[in-house]
């Protein structure tokens, strides 16, 4: 069952910023030498892809794999030229067949491991909450409601006729929530928060609140362990990091129905048609951003890691999704997509918390590089915090710089070269080269660009001097930064050192 979910389901996902978002300065560190680039059939590219003019899309290269090179993006510092030397590339579709055919059906693998008490129980927490901030904001709004008033409003939101109902039916397994005790236990439950209002939240008295229902049966039969972990993982909820699973889970149900939306005014709409107007959307390019942020909670270099990981895994549950509006190369009905998607086993990652979903990313999404994605607008910050710089080797050892959301929508760089010989930088956007800069010895030069050309893409410069056979020198170097969108603009500042090899 997909459920519409209300403006105010949509924002009390998104917590108010106390952490920023920023890139982070370890952010998207390479697990191997180089990734097989995605790739997509479409007449016009998604975000994050580049057309080959045959009808085919390919990622553009990950801020952790930075250098394209043919079918695949290689790690920062790598060199294409001696990469094609040393491989055998026959054997590079055999690789990204086998890589793709088992990412999905292998994550989708937790769901049988997930016990139904905690599946049950983390469901109907997450629904009671947003029950609780409902009631919350209506005795903000109407500081005199009575409580009987109030009752009645709740059992007429939509947290409640959407998000409480599709819980119980989630832990009764019942194909209809439209029964005397269902209706028994959303008026229960409704009443309880309107008398006892977020207490009812601590995880003692949530047990206990289930248990009364009678729809908690599979919750107060779990054994010891199990309900420990239940526990932690609602007290967790509290904090807003324990329930990005639900978080996550939620925003593919916003995708699920914009799918259907889109193949109500088009029910022939390709998996690639329906992707380009999705990455278009505002929970593309803001909420999503804002979520995930919110799942790291700090601004540590593990937490960067953390959210780039769980970034991932959501990218390939949507690309699931999108592809689910296809089978057997015809468009899947409207009044059937959702239960195509419903079958897909997703409800599983509701009870999975950050760690895990980045353990599964780590797991399933690595073997096939996708575009960096999610990002959102980045926060004013130290080029290094905010858009991950990162420097390799010796020649930009000692760069810096700055971005700011508000600007001129330029990126402005300095090469400040101390070097006793002339260089090259090879300037790279999204993987593909698209400047070479010529830098004296001990000059300074300077290269601007305009955001909009390179936005929403990784920004590379390697800097190089031909060696024997015209192949790459040693002591050489490269440099690796993100560079956002900005709806105020934007700008970039970067002091590109390049120092003597």
């Amino acid at each position: 069952m997909v459920k519409l979910l209300s403006t105010l389901a949509l924002t009390s996902l998104v917590t108010v910023a106390a952490t920023p978002n920023w890139v982070g300065p370890k952010v998207g560190r390479p697990v191997d030498a180089a990734c097989y680039r995605k790739t997509l059939r479409a007449s016009e590219c998604p975000l994050g892809y580049n057309s080959d003019k045959l009808g085919g899309c390919w990622a553009q290269c990950p801020v952790e794999y930075p250098v394209e090179c043919g079918m695949e993006c290689l790690a920062q510092s790598k060199d294409c030229t001696l990469e094609i030397i040393t491989k055998i590339s026959v054997v590079a579709d055999v690789v990204l067949k086998a890589a793709t055919s088992s990412v999905f059906s292998n994550l989708l693998g937790i769901n049988g491991q997930v016990q139904t008490g905690i599946k049950c129980g983390v469901g109907l927490f997450n629904a009671v909450q947003k029950v609780v901030l409902a009631a919350g904001e209506m005795q903000a709004l109407h500081p005199d409601i009575t409580t009987d008033k109030l009752i009645l409003e709740l059992l007429q939101s939509s947290p409640v006729l959407n998000d409480l109902t599709g819980a119980i039916v989630t832990c009764t397994g019942a194909p209809s929530a439209v029964s005397d005790v269902a209706i028994a236990a959303i008026k229960f439950i409704v009443e309880q928060v309107a008398k006892k209002g977020s207490s009812v939240l601590a995880p003692d008295a949530f047990v206990a609140l289930t248990a009364q229902t009678g729809i908690g049966s599979s919750i107060v039969q779990l054994q010891p362990t199990d309900m420990a972990k239940f526990k932690q993982l609602i007290a967790g909820g509290n904090t807003g990091t324990a329930t990005c699973g639900w978080s996550l889970k939620t925003v593919l149900d916003q995708i699920i129905q914009l799918i259907i939306n889109i193949k109500k005014v088009n029910p022939k709409a390709t998996p690639e048609a329906i992707r380009l107007q999705l990455g278009k959307t505002d929970l593309f390019m803001n909420t999503i951003p804002a979520l995930t942020n919110d799942c790291s909670g700090s601004t540590t270099p593990e937490a960067f890691d953390l959210r780039e990981l769980i970034r991932k895994t959501l990218q390939t549950l949507i690309d699931k999704v999108v592809d689910a509006a296809y089978q057997n190369g015809n468009p899947v009905p409207i009044e059937t997509y959702a239960i195509v998607a419903a079958n897909l086993g997703l409800e599983a990652i509701a009870t999975i918390d950050p760690t895990g979903l980045a353990n599964l990313a780590k797991e399933f999404v690595q073997p096939i590089c996708g575009p960096t994605t999610m990002m959102g607008e980045i926060d004013d910050g130290s080029a290094n915090l905010a858009l991950g710089l990162l420097t390799m080797d010796r020649a930009f050892n000692g760069s810096y710089g700055s971005w700011t959301k508000a600007g001129n929508g330029q990126v402005q760089i300095f090469f400040e070269s101390a070097d006793t010989q002339d260089v090259k930088v090879d300037v790279m956007s999204g993987g593909q080269k698209i400047d070479s800069v010529a830098v004296g010895k001990g000059q300074s030069v300077a290269w601007t660009k305009p955001i909009k050309d390179l936005q929403d893409k990784t920004l590379y410069l390697d800097r190089w001097r031909p060696g024997i056979f015209g192949l790459p020198g040693k002591g050489g170097g490269s440099l690796v930064a993100w560079i956002p969108h900005a709806a105020d603009g934007g700008h970039f500042e970067l002091h590109a050192k390049l120092n003597v090899s």
